[in-house]
């Protein structure tokens, strides 16, 4: 004890004391502490040094409830109570304890809060110790006048060693979840839930409006809050819109239970940045999957459907394929008979009332016959407010139906059939949906004309290779497009990638395959960020890292498409070398697969004589050296010596 012990102040029995203070000194300066309310607790042995202390404080801060204990019994009873203060100033030495002491019992509590000694005759060893242990800092009994400050500093500090971890535990949470997600909604719910775990004191609510290939309007997460829209100013509450392009993507609301700080707002922003980089990233491969699907399925339609076989037992499961890919609740064929001006429905799907043999529709009466007559689709999104007739209400009625679509078959100029889509629920539906049902009427129109002969059919069929070889091109070209550094790449690479195979003997089927990789060969860069992709300088370590995922999301993208089965070695493995050096994998030699091996180098060839932001283009005579310098290194020797012969002619 570092005086005598002068008479305590009064207290009742097993409580710490609340010391009742008087109007001091001006107060710090202004702006400096919030007007938030906080607890400062006081362990001070001796009254007149107590008095002090508490007299320095109240003069520093009207905002603060100090309360004093005297020793380790009313210490323990403090702690006992629950109650955690915002920052705790402790004697040195104490009657029968010590500073030290009382820092590991707060401590032993879980209570992570700024401890300061105030001390009389503190050793600078012993100051050194003290805070080895923990403590904050130390104030000199003769300088109080450093109290506030040492104060203001050490609740700073708290403060931002408290968004430090926020940051952290939110940074935690962004990087499990992208990997955990195969789909928007899923991430979305992923955020969610490790946010309840790791943060719960933030509610996260998100509304989203996509989910790669259809627009939605889904709130997910804690309650919304009303008047949190974009323009909102309540200071509790973080709001931001997450877009791409002009797409809405969907909204964050993130609310607080304290006033959001400067510094709380900018840890939020960036955790809704990285969330709208995500979803970006999921929107864009969701999208491409869809197209890529939908185009493979259209594909198939004429595959399946076969003339020798039962017509209803081919057609309900395609039409029920068709049904899942435009995401609708039922769907009907009519066919139109033959020299009559009518139309029956020959296949249904997703219908709860039995199938009806004998449904027949003139043509221009009801939605199904004015599709026929007038040969457009007609789209009808409250059926309830069109009029049609009892039966057709009768049917609505028993459905639950909402909305109709109506899809003429035209084949030649001349109406087909008709394919009849319903949904039970309102469903927004943008452009492409309406073109995709338009595309899959077309096709089954195309497979369903039997009169067509052998060479029409064929013609069709070619037609429709040609539109997804054209698609394929597109999503090349498009690509090069958002990459504007590295425009033209692509049909450049696959004109040089299939001369080469070609002089290196490989089959005319396997060089088609070849040229599908070479012009999907960077499709995976949809997945990356435009602020990596078009840098304009180098990337660093972590952008390189990000960089060479693009083979990987290529791969999730382009997954379970037979027609691409054979193309994908190329957008896999084009970034594997020789000596294993490369990636996804760091494949080496020929465990890398030749398709692979032989677009590496022209890969390589071309982006070095092209023009880059950060450089100029290589001469073709540097970049041939540079090949030549690197077969047996990082391209295969003998594909690499094939590959100089013919640019040199």
């Amino acid at each position: 004890m570092e005086d005598a012990p002068g008479p305590r102040l009064p207290r009742m029995k097993g409580q710490p004391s609340i010391l009742p203070l008087e109007a001091e000194a001006a107060m710090i300066t202004p702006g400096m502490l919030s007007d938030k309310r906080f607890m400062i607790l006081v362990i001070e042995d001796n009254r007149d040094d107590a008095f002090l202390v508490l007299r320095a404080l109240k003069a520093g801060f009207s905002n603060a409830e100090n309360i004093h204990v005297s020793g380790k019994q009313e210490l323990e009873a403090f702690l006992a109570v629950g109650t955690i203060p915002d920052i705790i100033l402790s004697d040195w030495s104490l009657f029968q304890f010590d500073g030290l002491s009382a820092l590991d019992m707060v401590r032993g509590k879980g209570i992570d809060v700024p401890f300061i000694i105030v001390s009389g005759k503190i050793g600078e060893e012993a100051a050194v110790m003290a805070i080895r242990r923990g403590a904050y800092d130390y104030v000199l009994k003769d300088a109080l006048g450093r109290l506030p400050t040492t104060i203001l500093h050490a609740l700073e500090f708290q403060e931002h060693e408290k968004l430090r971890k926020k940051s952290q535990a939110l940074d935690g949470i962004l990087s499990k979840t992208s990997s955990l997600s195969k789909s928007p909604e899923g991430y979305c719910l992923n955020v969610i839930n490790f946010l309840k775990e790791t943060c719960p004191e933030i509610k996260l609510g998100i509304l989203l409006c996509s989910d790669g290939d259809s627009k939605i309007d889904r709130w997910l997460g804690s309650r919304r809050i009303k008047g949190t829209d974009s323009g909102s100013e309540n200071p509790a509450i973080f709001h931001r819109t997450m877009t791409m392009g002009e797409e809405k993507l969907g909204e964050v609301q993130i609310s607080s239970p304290e006033l959001l700080s400067q510094d709380q707002s900018g840890l939020f922003e960036s955790f809704a940045s990285h969330m709208e980089t995500t979803l970006q990233r999921m929107v864009s491969e969701q999208k491409i999957s869809a197209h890529v699907r939908n185009i493979s399925f259209l594909k198939m339609i004429s595959r399946t459907i076969n003339p020798t076989m039962d017509f209803r037992t081919v057609m309900t499961p395609l039409l029920a394929q068709i049904k899942t890919l435009l995401k609708c609740d039922a769907i009907r064929l009519y066919m139109k008979e033959k020299e009559e001006e009518y139309l029956s429905c020959r296949a249904q799907d997703g219908f709860r009332t039995p199938f009806l043999e004998n449904i027949r529709v003139t043509f221009g009466k009801t939605n199904v016959g004015l599709a026929a007559l007038e040969q457009r689709i007609i789209s009808v999104p409250r059926i309830d407010e069109t009029i049609h007739d009892v039966a057709f209400g009768n049917l609505i009625a028993k459905e639950k139906f909402i909305a109709q679509y109506c899809a003429p078959i035209i084949i030649a100029g001349k109406t087909l059939g008709v394919l009849e889509v319903f949904h039970r629920g309102n469903i927004a539906h943008n452009p492409d949906w309406l073109i995709l049902l338009d595309a899959f009427a077309t096709q089954t129109g195309l497979a369903l004309d039997y009169n067509s002969i052998y060479f029409d059919l064929q013609k069709a069929y070619l037609d429709l290779e040609f539109s997804y070889e054209a698609t394929i091109e597109g999503w090349s070209t498009a690509m090069d497009f958002r990459d504007e550094e590295t425009e033209g790449h692509s049909k450049r690479v696959s004109a040089l990638t299939t001369a080469l195979a070609a002089r290196l003997g490989v089959s005319a089927e396997n060089i088609t395959f070849i040229h599908r990789g070479a012009l999907l060969h960077d499709v995976g860069k949809i997945g990356i960020p435009d602020n990596i992709l078009k840098k304009a300088g180098p990337l660093d370590e972590e952008e390189w890292s990000i960089m060479r995922r693009h083979p990987l999301i290529a791969r999730e993208m382009l997954a379970g498409i037979p027609y691409l089965d054979p193309s994908m070695d190329i957008p896999l493995y084009h970034h594997e070398r020789w000596d294993g050096s490369g990636y996804p994998e760091g494949l080496k030699g020929d465990s890398i697969p030749f398709a692979a091996r032989l677009f590496a180098i022209i890969d390589v060839f071309d982006a070095l004589t092209s023009d880059r932001p950060y450089r100029k283009a290589w001469t073709k005579e540097a970049a041939l050296l540079y090949i030549h310098d690197q077969a047996g290194k990082l391209f295969d020797p003998q594909i690499a010596a094939s590959f100089l012969d013919m640019i040199k002619g």
